[in-house]
């Protein structure tokens, strides 16, 4: 299974909006690098790693979507309440 990146600029005191997008991004990228072997189609594990990849996006995303604006309303009808 494909190892989570550290996210790179993170420390006690950034703010929470700024870390959580620099946890989208990298998670974003992480998934990304599996593109183009699960385009081809050759190695299930790219696959594999890709679909790991996005559920780490998911949940990043799930946990902070009051950090969204609201023009990205069809993304705050999508998470369910905790």
């Amino acid at each position: 299974m494909a190892k989570a990146n550290k996210v790179i600029g993170l420390d006690a005191n950034t703010p929470y909006r700024i870390a959580v997008g620099r946890i989208i991004e990298t998670r974003f990228d992480e998934m990304m690098r599996h593109r183009e072997g699960t385009i081809l189609g050759r190695d299930p594990e790219e696959l594999h790693d890709m679909r790991v990849a996005s559920r780490r996006l998911r949940a990043v995303m799930d946990v902070s979507v009051q950090c969204f604006p609201k023009k990205y309303s069809y993304y705050h009808a999508t998470v369910k309440p905790h």
